[in-house]
């Protein structure tokens, strides 16, 4: 495969990145469906401040998960933007599947990274009043619930993407 290409790099790139982001998509999805089980139970209750055990219960959960895994998931953001990147100058996938994937991934990375592990951190500490911790927990369920949306669509592309290549390779 890799003697048909004029570019060993590209020829690498083109056969290492797809199947990686679908890796990294799928890591992602079942992060965050793992995450929205907790994040559910801010869905019920109909008022602004959240009943004290499901507080209690969503803080737990991230006590427990999230905190020790955050090394691990910022590794895996910065190999998904990585890979984004890169996936960006495959020609053999159509521009707007590339364009795709990036404009609506790379955004929620940056999001997460910058703006909701630290509040998740934050609501890991407990020192907020529960109003303030039940709009952080419904902050986090929205985001959490955009970003499985994002990361579904990255999913689809990526398989679709990988079965065109094949196809393309199958063919010389």
């Amino acid at each position: 495969m890799l003697q048909n290409r004029s570019n060993p790099v590209k020829s690498i790139i083109r056969y290492i990145i797809p199947p990686l982001l679908l890796w990294v998509s799928g890591f992602f999805f079942a992060m965050l469906w793992f995450m929205l089980m907790a994040d559910s139970l801010a869905s019920g209750p109909t008022s602004d401040v959240l009943p004290a055990p499901i507080l209690a219960a969503i803080i737990t959960f991230y006590t427990v998960i999230f905190g020790p895994m955050t090394w691990f998931v910022k590794i895996v953001f910065a190999l998904g933007l990585l890979s984004m990147l890169l996936q960006l100058t495959i020609t053999d996938i159509p521009w707007y599947i590339r364009w795709t994937v990036f404009l609506t991934n790379a955004p929620p990375i940056f999001m997460a990274a910058l703006y909701i592990i630290p509040l998740v951190d934050r609501l890991i500490s407990n020192t907020g009043t529960p109003e303030v911790q039940s709009q952080m927990v419904h902050t986090v369920y929205n985001a959490h619930m955009i970003a499985a949306a994002c990361v579904a669509v990255m999913i689809v592309l990526q398989i679709t993407t990988i079965i065109r290549l094949q196809k393309q390779a199958e063919k010389i």
